[in-house]
């Protein structure tokens, strides 16, 4: 997976998300204790590798996405030198009623909190990831960070999921929905207003939340 990064085609989710590089390092500068962290949607695998990059060997990395995916992206992260962290693959079938929150609710079920930072890459729908949102609330630890990606986009922006590119979108969502960036949604109906978290950084196409 990982040779795809750069490659043409793929230029766009070749670009690691800086946020989450900033944000990891704050976290492992802040204490020398293990640090768990994950990355829902995985893409080609260049956030994942600078992850990796930054685990130490006592520090887990939790991924999320289609089986097929996380398999390939295990084995790239397996293959590197400077990859030492606890790697935990977790995919899902292509089913239409199967997604990571299948597995998030798996984790959610054992009742702890679990992660010191997510990177919610997902689906970018209201239907994923506004339970995705839920659960992960729960599962992030004390003073964790959640960072939503994709504030801005919506179906009727998006180059491969408009309707006139990708007819079958027209079924899946109604007018209201294609037009309407729903990341953004969830943000304002699930964060915006929650006292437990606070807004730390941006809110336009990344937006960076703290749990008080």
């Amino acid at each position: 997976m990982i040779e795809k990064i750069n490659m043409k085609g793929y230029e766009t989710i070749s670009k690691p998300s800086k946020n989450v590089i900033k944000y990891l390092k704050y976290l492992l500068e802040l204490s020398e204790e293990p640090i768990t962290i994950a990355e829902i949607g995985i893409g080609v695998g260049a956030t994942s590798v600078e992850i990796v990059k930054l685990l130490r060997e006592k520090d887990s990395f939790y991924f999320f996405s289609y089986e097929k995916d996380v398999k390939e992206l295990y084995d790239d992260l397996k293959g590197l030198d400077f990859c030492t962290c606890n790697l935990y693959p977790m995919g899902n079938t292509r089913r239409v009623y199967d997604s990571y929150n299948w597995n998030l609710s798996k984790l959610y079920a054992e009742g702890d909190e679990l992660f010191d930072l997510v990177y919610l890459d997902g689906a970018h729908s209201f239907a994923h990831d506004a339970l995705a949102t839920v659960l992960l609330k729960k599962l992030i630890k004390p003073r964790g960070i959640l960072i939503f990606d994709d504030v801005e986009w919506s179906h009727a922006k998006s180059p491969t999921q408009n309707p006139q590119k990708r007819p079958k979108t027209l079924e899946e969502f109604n007018d209201e929905q294609i037009n309407t960036e729903q990341v953004r949604k969830v943000i304002e109906l699930f964060m915006e207003n929650d006292d437990d978290w606070k807004r730390i950084g941006g809110i336009s196409r990344q937006a960076v939340y703290r749990k008080i």
